[in-house]
């Protein structure tokens, strides 16, 4: 019956065809089997050959019932039933008494030639609807009435088969069959719903009259809320002003980033605005044409040809919306794909940005989420609840980071979560382990288009393999290469330049196998096609750009927005460009990745602005399998590359990267594997270059020793080689503070260059490393004469000379240490000033602005020093955090701040410091200076305990070195200090004796042996042995006697001897020392920091020497000209603290107290037991006793008592709080509570002594 029933219905649409009255059809099949049954009508019996099909997601039971009205099955039936309705409406308005006869006549008449009577049984489903003018009721009303009555069966609907309207002749005719199957179907949601949406009233037009939409946007759609309110602003309709031309906007980007989804989501918020909303898959001219034609089908279009539908889409006066995706392909002409006139909006989403040129009413780049989104959109993806979103962030974060904020990237992440495949916090490790796989992970459950984002990105691969075009597999080899270098600032002038070098090589015809420094033939043969060219030719340089072009029109690269011609590569596309290479094409895209860098960077041993541009690029490349991509090459050929990567590194001071890549050299060319000595040692040498930087300079002075010796036997005393040995073991001594064998293996060298011509390079280089030695020896004066000497000779060099500068440079750090400050900070000014044309990152550059700072801060010029660190900081925010140069600017500017009184923001930016640089061994020497000077920070900020702490850590660390190292004792010198600050005087006492003692061995005269003198005078003056202070100052200030009569050095230390005296009783002798100190530093400006130290000390020397007028004279005028410092500055408290003092010695008790209470009030920012902050309110205390306010003094010392239980019980600053306490009390009339507590202080002290 049933092939009777087809065969029928065949005939029926043959002989209709033959009339020129075709029928047109739309199918529907099932795409989902029945479990225990399987697949009950299957694809080639539901659908009729030359008419659309279209598959329902669901089996044959299931067919007519959909979860909500977003299924796409559902859309896809309303969709027809709405233009059943326009034509049914249309019929009505033409019908008349004839025309419903000749429709029931009709009836009859096909019911007799098919040989199947229609049946009333409403337990009836038929499977095949007929759509031709009228219905079987005669009246279109009749139906309508039965479908919103919800009479489904009897309307004879199915959307097995649905046949659409024609007009023929007069009349339209809708007439329904049904062909087979009998089935009652369950009412949970009915197709019938759909019709009785359809049949609303006449005046409801809520819904596009035509829905050609493939799938409902993602439930997850996340942010894009500006791109949404820009695409309805540009394409919204204002009847009153009509639009003069047809509005078309473009949405650009990498595949994956959500550019479909955007514009589902479009077409779903303003799907009322439309009498028709269409989609195009223009992937390829295939799918785009089939496009068209189902749009002309669904519309009524006689011929639906591309021409047509385009034609009919240009007259219509409804109003459309187009949405042409995947438009990416660079060969296909997109324009023919646009209808012509006025008529309708279009969306064009595209990888290709040349598309853009479509765009009438604006274009659209899609970038990554927003971070916040991003992880916003994986925790709705990973079904977390809302809840505990606070609590994942950091974990999110991490996601959202490693996957560059990739739309499908963070969707599929959150499905893997989802899953219980692993926790949002393990996701990052397994991607790391497994990205491959994870990039090809989806959910089987509403999956994208592409499935997942591997799929995504490898459809722009497949587009360049399936081309014929040269540049097209340009294109895929440097996809291939860009895997291995840096995703970000990929310079066109890294290809340019390795193109140009390889043309030079291959010009001079030397080979170089056996030259470890420099590349040979063999690597040119490793470039890519289009970069073995001279790119002198611009046939080459558009090759190359012509590659790059192609990539940028599939979203495979971005250019940069500046004019440097740099590229940049996302994240997953970088990750993906490697996972879908396999194990030969990675080698060989390594390696030419590899050459290319190497032999951009050949030829230049020193730094050059390029190197910045490739630092990234030689980090990324050397971070893959090196072992594994060169096991093909030669030893000499891998070592040559890895040297010229190395040599970057070095220069850039990238010290993690470049300790793998030694190892790897040392790996592939040592003793033993065949290599010349020369060779080996050219290793061990730049391996002995490494080791310095990591601070691990007993290594390295073994290793120069090597290398020095092995090039004694192989060369003669002055070969150059040889020399440079011994210059670099001198280095290596003096790093280690064996600065006596630094000094006389210098004076060898240059001894032995004294042949050369004064002014050789290399001559002049040991004459500068010679100067340095000896200004480490202590021996000032002699590196100043040999400085000048050198700068002198190289005055015929070009004022911007690198070599120049850096003399003028070194001379200025020995003027400073002379004691010649402003000739310090003139010839670094100008070194500052010629380098203005240098680039403002450069490392000259700001290492001379560095030191000028520094000179300013040793010339009292504290603002400016702060200000020019701050910008030297501020410019190498683009280094690594742990770049050495940055972290060493980072140094220098808390020491600033802390001489500029801001002792916070010293404290904040060291501990920054230290936190960076726990990544280096616990004995770097970088790391110990950084806690060394965290420590000082911490004294200076009243810290004294963490002083103390960190301190004897470093201390402790530092026991490996030799006991005479001069860092050693710097540390020790400094954590007397500490223990002086911290009140344990004897504990300062014992260990300056024991650092003056091993410096014995010095030089009478050095620095640092008098600066350990001046500092245990100090402590013996705080423990009360004053003669001894007083005998080893004088001793120190002989010696210094031979200083110039201004040197900071000499007047400090006579400022020190004045203060002994005053405190030995020989006050006359502190006046008239401290009134030459005075005298001396006049020619230093106002307000010079030791100037005023100087006149603040004298005052105290005139107060204690009964000159109280000159004492207040004196200090009011220090205190004036510190008014240019911020209130809290401690200088400036200080001496108004002082003044206060004078005052109540003068009896100006009132003008005592209310400047002591003004710096009270100031300094109560500080902490509570802040030794600045206690003094003030001690001697506050005694000016309220002076002036009868007894009741505020006892309990302002009370308070200071109390604060102080936390210092050791024999204290000196807790026993004297103690002491004046009493004395409050006694003046209060508490005698008993003064006589308790001056026996505890005496029973406390008498236990110390």
């Amino acid at each position: 019956m049933l092939r009777e029933v087809e065969n029928g219905f065949h005939k029926i649409l043959r002989l209709r065809k033959e009339e020129g009255s075709e029928i047109s059809i739309t199918c529907f099949y099932e795409e989902l089997r029945v479990i225990g049954f399987g697949e009950i009508v299957p694809l080639h019996s539901a659908e009729i050959k030359g008419y659309s099909c279209y598959g329902i997601h669901a089996n044959h039971m299931d067919m007519t019932k959909f979860p909500n009205r977003e299924d796409r099955g559902y859309d896809a039936i309303l969709g027809e039933l709405q233009r059943w309705k326009g034509s049914a409406h249309r019929a009505r308005d033409n019908k008349s008494h004839s025309a419903v006869h000749d429709v029931k006549h009709c009836r009859e008449k096909t019911s007799m030639e098919m040989g199947v009577k229609l049946g009333d049984d409403k337990g009836l489903t038929p499977r095949t609807m007929v759509e031709q003018g009228s219905n079987q009721f005669g009246d279109i009303r009749a139906w309508n009435r039965q479908v919103n009555q919800g009479d489904f069966y009897n309307t004879g609907f199915s959307p097995q088969a649905t046949v659409s309207p024609e007009t023929t002749g007069q009349y339209s005719y809708n007439t329904f069959y049904a062909l087979d199957g009998y089935k009652r179907v369950p009412s949970t949601y009915y197709a019938s719903n759909a019709i009785q949406q359809l049949h609303a009233t006449d005046t409801d037009h809520k819904m596009a009259k035509l829905w050609m939409v493939p799938r409902t946007a993602s439930r997850l759609y996340t942010g894009r809320e500006e791109l949404g309110e820009r695409l309805a602003q540009v394409l919204s309709f204002n009847p009153s002003t009509p639009s003069t031309q047809q509005r078309i906007f473009t949405i650009t980007g990498v595949g994956g980033t959500g550019k479909s989804e955007v514009c589902l989501k479009f077409a779903e918020d303003h799907r009322d605005e439309y009498w028709g909303v269409f989609w195009l898959n223009a992937g390829s001219i295939a799918t785009a044409e089939q496009g068209y034609m189902d749009l002309g089908r669904r519309c009524g279009v006689a011929e639906p040809s591309l021409e047509n539908v385009k034609s009919w889409l240009a007259c219509t006066s409804q109003r459309w919306l187009l949405i042409i995706d995947n438009a990416d392909d660079p060969e296909i002409d997109y324009s023919e794909y646009i209808p012509s006139g006025k008529r309708g909006d279009i969306l064009l989403t595209t990888r290709n940005p040349e598309c853009c040129i479509y765009n009438t009413a604006g274009s659209e780049p899609l970038g990554d989420l927003e971070p916040k989104l991003a992880r916003k959109l994986l925790l709705r993806a990973s079904s977390i609840i809302e809840s505990r979103w606070k609590e994942k962030e950091k974990a999110a974060m991490a996601v959202v980071n490693i996957l560059g904020s990739h739309t499908l990237a963070i969707i599929q992440a959150g499905a893997f979560v989802r899953q219980k495949l692993c926790t949002l916090e393990e996701y990052p490790t397994i991607f790391q382990q497994q990205r491959g796989q994870l990039l090809k992970f989806y959910s089987k459950q509403k999956p994208s288009v592409y499935d997942n984002v591997y799929t995504t990105f490898e459809v722009s691969a497949e587009y360049l393999q399936k081309s014929r075009l040269p540049e097209s597999l340009d294109a895929l080899n440097l996809l291939h290469t860009l895997a291995f270098m840096h995703n970000n600032g990929i310079s066109e002038k890294i290809f340019q330049r390795a193109s140009e070098y390889a043309s030079e090589l291959k010009d001079s015809g030397i080979n170089n196998d056996e030259e470890v420094l420099a590349l040979s033939m063999h690597h040119i043969t490793r470039l890519p096609s289009y970069a073995q060219q001279e790119w002198s030719s611009l046939q080459d340089l558009l090759r190359w750009r012509k590659a790059c072009s192609v990539l940028e029109s599939l979203s495979i690269i971005t250019p940069g927005n500046d004019d440097s011609a740099a590229i940049s590569v996302h994240p997953l596309v970088h990750i993906w460009a490697k996972e879908r290479q396999d194990h030969q094409s990675r080698y060989r895209a390594w390696q030419s990745a590899a050459t290319i860098l190497a032999l951009s960077c050949q030829g230049w041993y020193s730094y050059h602005p390029f190197f910045s541009f490739l630092q990234p690029h030689v980090r990324a490349c050397v971070s893959h399998n090196i072992n594994e991509y060169t096991q093909h090459m030669s030893d000499m050929e891998a070592a040559q590359i890895l040297f010229q990567l190395a040599y970057v590194l070095d220069i850039m001071r990238d010290e993690s990267s470049l300790t793998f890549l030694v190892q790897c050299i040392r790996l592939r060319l040592q003793d033993g594997f065949g290599a010349k000595e020369e060779t080996t040692l050219q290793i061990k040498d730049f391996t002995g270059r490494v080791y310095l930087q990591q601070g691990k300079f007993q290594e390295v002075v073994d290793i120069f020793k090597e290398v020095a010796e092995g090039r004694s036997r192989m060369m003669a005393e002055d070969h150059p080689s040889r020399l440079a040995s011994q210059h670099a073991l001198a280095g290596a001594y003096e790093a280690n503070g064996q600065v006596d064998e630094a000094v006389t293996l210098l004076e060898h060298v240059v001894k032995v260059q004294e042949k050369l011509a004064e002014d050789h390079p290399s001559r002049l280089a040991s004459q500068h490393a010679l100067a340095g030695a000896y200004r480490a020896n202590g021996q000032v004066d002699e590196a100043v004469t040999l400085l000048e000497h050198v700068v002198k000779v190289q005055e015929k060099l070009a004022e911007d000379h690198p070599s120049r500068l850096a003399s003028q440079h070194a001379l200025a750090g020995a003027y400073e240490a002379n004691g010649q400050v402003d000739e310090a900070v003139t010839l670094l000014e100008h070194v500052v000033k010629v380098q203005e044309k240098l680039a403002e990152d450069h490392p000259s550059r700001l290492a001379s602005q560095h030191a000028l700072a520094s000179a300013y801060e040793a010339n009292g010029q504290v603002d400016e020093a702060v200000t020019l660190l701050e910008h030297v900081v501020k410019v190498e925010e683009k280094l690594a955090e742990d770049h050495p140069s940055r972290l060493a600017s980072q140094h220098a500017l808390a020491s600033a701040y802390e001489a500029n009184g801001q002792g916070d923001e010293a404290v904040t930016l060291l501990e920054h410091v230290v936190k960076v640089e726990e990544k280096l061994a616990e004995d770097h020497p970088s790391r110990l200076a950084s806690q060394h000077a965290l420590a000082g920070a911490y004294e200076a900020n009243g810290q004294v305990d963490e002083a103390v702490t960190l301190l004897e850590h470093v201390v402790k660390v530092q026991e490996k070195l030799a006991e005479d190292h001069p860092s050693r004792l710097a540390s020790q010198h400094a954590l007397a200090g500490a223990y002086r600050a911290n009140g344990q005087v004897d504990e300062a006492v014992t260990l300056l004796e024991h650092v003056v003692k091993v410096q014995e061995k010095l030089a009478e005269d050095h620095p640092s042996r008098l600066a350990s003198q001046h500092a245990l005078a100090g402590a013996y003056e705080a423990n009360g042995q004053v003669d001894e202070a007083v005998t080893l100052l004088e001793h120190v200030v002989k010696v210094r006697g031979k200083l110039a009569e201004d040197h900071p050095s000499r007047l400090a230390s006579q400022h020190a001897l004045a203060s002994a005296y005053e405190a030995n009783g020989q006050v006359d002798e502190a006046v008239t020392l401290l009134e030459h100190v005075v005298k001396v530093q006049e020619k230093l400006a106002e307000d010079h920091p030791s100037r005023l130290a100087s006149q603040h000390a004298l005052a105290g020397a005139y107060r204690a020497n009964g000159q109280v007028d000159e004492a207040v004279t004196l200090l009011e005028h220090v205190v004036e000209v510190q008014k240019q410092l911020a209130e809290e500055n401690p200088a400036r408290l200080a001496s108004q603290h002082a003044l206060a003092g004078a005052y109540r010695a003068n009896g100006q008790v009132d003008e005592a107290v209310t400047l002591l209470e003004h710096v009270v009030k100031v300094e109560e920012k500080l902490a509570e037991d802040h030794p600045s902050r206690l003094a003030p309110q001690h001697a506050l205390a005694g000016a309220y006793e002076a002036n009868g306010q007894v009741d505020e003094a006892v309990t302002l010392l009370e308070h200071v008592v109390k604060v102080q239980e936390k210092l050791a019980e024999d204290h000196p600053s807790r026993l004297a709080s103690q002491h004046a306490l009493a004395s409050a009390y006694e003046a209060n009339g508490q005698v008993d509570e003064a006589v308790t507590l001056l026996e505890h202080v005496v029973k406390v002290q008498e236990k110390a002594s």
